[in-house]
Parts: C-alpha cells; structure tokens; sequence
C-alpha cells in the first residue's frame, strides 16, 4: 500500500479485490474508449450515474487499484 495516498498495491491485493476492479474496468471501459456514454453504461449496468462516475474519476487518479473497495475506518 502507498502510505501517502492510501492506495493498495496491485500485487498486495486478493484475488476477489482484483476481479472486483477488473469487473468495474470492464463497465466502464467502453466510457474511456469513447464508444458509449456513461448515462448509457448505467442504464445497461443499472448502476447510479454517481457511483460510475466514481469509478471513473478513481481510475484516472490511481489506475486499476483506484477501482478496488475502501477498508471502512469505524
């Protein structure tokens, strides 16, 4: 994990984080590509506008690693 920004590591991840993040790749890979805008991904996927935006904001900064889930900090 990079302790200044937070972010885990590819390798450090399991199996299950990475095929969540490549899951989410996969939708919103078609947006990056410029094939299909994301108002059409969420209505396809059935996923809020706000979370895929997410999603796609997270990968431009931190790359795959930036699509796998936050540890809750409570």
């Amino acid at each position: 994990m990079d302790k200044e920004k937070n972010i885990p590591c590819l390798p450090a991840l399991s199996d299950k984080e990475r095929a969540d993040a490549l899951h989410k790749y996969h939708i919103i890979q078609p947006f990056l590509q410029k094939t299909k805008p994301l108002t059409e991904i969420c209505q396809e996927q059935h996923l809020p506008l706000r979370t895929v935006r997410r999603w796609v904001t997270n990968y431009r900064h931190k790359g795959l690693a930036g699509l796998t889930r936050k540890a809750r900090q409570d």
